[in-house]
């Protein structure tokens, strides 16, 4: 009877004390296991000063949504309608494209703001002090350190009309010195002297082409053909337009770390303080391309599936 009388005392105590503490006993858990939610209230706070600040900041904040990036440009393309195809469409992405962006980053804008563009937004595969290279993703320093590892490459080349769009920095890209002679001023393509984006990583080839479409619609005096080589243009069109969509945007966790770059860049430039402040379409509608260029001829409408 009294050991009755002792274990229910126990139990009665334990049921006060155990419902406000947690105990680990390796094998067994008693309470509420503690979070994590309110720790660091400082390092947050820290976080939020200088937001408004117009200068470049260290590790964004990832812009993760569960397996998506949260990326919500909201009502962004409001003005492009659904039924505007060819020249149409293309004057209203110049035309939104100009009243969205704040500012031109310069030519040297890729020295500064490139550790904040060139990374992976899951932050999977980033690593301290490096960024991405354009073509084969190989590390490389995330600050300007003249042409030691990296230059900045114009990917629609200077000598082809690039210098009117090398001040807005969705066009120039980091990349390894041997790589940016590599290419010189070739069109890209698959054949007959063109340069292969994608020969180190094929999703780049998906990439390149969706800067090539925005420098055409950022200045409409730029011009896609459908050759492999010209002067004072860009090309192989139909090549472009069937990369565009065999290696198209991806906003997943998991996608290829190319894309993941890509993905970052767009928020990047739209989002952080003292950048653009615009996005390239082609980005979030890849469709876009087709609808513009697809009906050029016979091999464009191929690679973009019309009949």
């Amino acid at each position: 009877m009294k050991r009755t009388k002792l274990f229910l005392s126990l139990l009665a105590f334990s049921s006060i004390t155990l419902s406000s503490c947690y105990i680990n006993l390796g094998f067994i858990e008693f309470g509420e296991k503690p979070t994590e939610e309110n720790q660091d209230n400082n390092q947050d706070n820290n976080q939020e000063q200088g937001e408004n600040k117009p200068t470049p900041k260290p590790n964004p904040d990832v812009p993760s949504g569960g397996d998506y990036i949260r990326d919500d440009y909201g009502d962004y393309y409001a003005t492009i309608t659904d039924d505007a195809e060819g020249d149409t469409l293309k004057n209203l992405l110049n035309t939104l494209n100009t009243s969205m962006r704040k500012r031109t980053m310069g030519y040297d804008g890729l020295k500064t703001w490139g550790q904040y563009t060139e990374i992976d937004w899951t932050g999977k595969e980033n690593v301290e002090g490096k960024m991405f290279g354009f073509y084969d993703n190989a590390l490389v320093s995330n600050t300007w350190d003249n042409q030691a590892t990296w230059n900045r490459e114009h990917v629609w080349p200077n000598s082809l009309g690039g210098g009117k769009v090398e001040k807005d920095m969705h066009m120039p890209r980091p990349t390894s010195v041997s790589i940016n002679s590599e290419r010189g001023n070739k069109y890209y393509g698959s054949s007959g002297g063109t340069y292969d984006p994608g020969q180190y990583e094929a999703n780049y080839r998906g990439v390149a082409a969706r800067i090539i479409f925005y420098c055409a619609i950022a200045d409409t005096s730029l011009s896609l053909i459908d050759a492999n080589s010209g002067s004072g243009s860009m090309g192989k069109l139909s090549d472009l337009l069937r990369w565009n969509l065999e290696y198209a945007p991806n906003r997943h966790k998991d996608a290829p770390l190319t894309l993941r770059i890509e993905q970052n860049r767009n928020h990047e430039m739209f989002t952080r303080e003292g950048l653009q402040g615009n996005r390239n379409p082609f980005i979030d509608h890849p469709e876009y391309a087709c609808r513009i260029w697809g009906n050029t001829n016979s091999a464009t409408r191929s690679a973009c599936k019309i009949s």
